[in-house]
């Protein structure tokens, strides 16, 4: 790779780290966890779901607290929000591992460019500059 091409993919990692870095100091509520739909039975006697097997549907939010996994069930209208929530999350955590992906990228290329642009040999460089 040239001493260019290096400069080149050097400037477009910058790039996509202030996208990135957007995403990483936006103010947003972060949840840590996730929301799923279940299918249950409510084991009332004469439900539906007992009588027929029509299951019911429930959301629950799961998340970890103190190493333990914890649940709640969620109303119909907190779904979203909760969605939203924990959509934050995993976007966040996206942009840190590719932040860090990018400035092992970086690292690289900054080394590639010292490596091409120190001269090997520095008397020979003092002698041309000497002329």
């Amino acid at each position: 790779m040239t001493l260019s091409q290096c400069r080149q993919k050097l400037r477009q990692c910058v790039k996509e780290q202030e996208k990135l870095l957007s995403i990483l100091l936006a103010h947003k509520v972060l949840i840590k966890g996730g929301v799923y739909q279940t299918l249950s039975r409510c084991g009332k006697p004469n439900c539906k779901c007992v009588r027929e097997g029509a299951l019911h549907a429930a959301w629950r939010l799961y998340w970890t607290e103190g190493g333990k996994t914890r649940l709640k069930i969620l109303h119909p209208s907190e779904v979203a929000d909760y969605q939203r929530l924990t959509g934050n999350y995993i976007r966040f955590r996206k942009a840190r591992a590719r932040l860090v992906k990018i400035h092992q990228k970086m690292i690289a290329l900054v080394n590639q460019l010292e490596k091409g642009m120190t001269k090997s040999s520095v008397k020979r460089y003092l002698g041309r500059r000497a002329r």
